[in-house]
């Protein structure tokens, strides 16, 4: 067997054996405990979430964004200097738990 012939062997095994690692799963937003605003419309609630893994303004907008969208969220707002995300949300439409839920998600495809 030629050197040549050996080096391709290696090269096929290693290739062949060797599986891609899954990416890392950013960790989930942390709770943030803050008062409620002043301007807190009666039957509202507020949740505000540190996104723990958000380097970016296009990664922000995408959060925002896509946070906007979920049904009983009436106002997101996000704060890049803290990586402070926080939504205000109708808990009749929308329970704590879901809305931490679904963020997590979001947070989680962000690419």
């Amino acid at each position: 067997m030629s050197v040549r012939s050996a080096l391709v062997l290696v090269a096929a095994l290693l290739t062949g054996c060797s599986t891609a690692l899954p990416a890392a799963a950013p960790p989930p937003p942390r709770i943030v405990q803050t008062e409620p605003a002043s301007d807190l419309a009666m039957g509202q609630q507020e949740l505000s979430m540190e996104v723990i893994e958000l380097m970016c303004s296009p990664c922000a907008a995408q959060i925002v964004g896509r946070s906007r969208q979920i049904p009983g969220v009436s106002q997101v707002s996000m704060i890049l200097a803290t990586k402070t995300l926080t939504l205000r949300y109708d808990p009749q439409l929308v329970g704590r738990e879901a809305l931490i839920a679904t963020v997590e998600q979001i947070v989680a495809t962000i690419q």
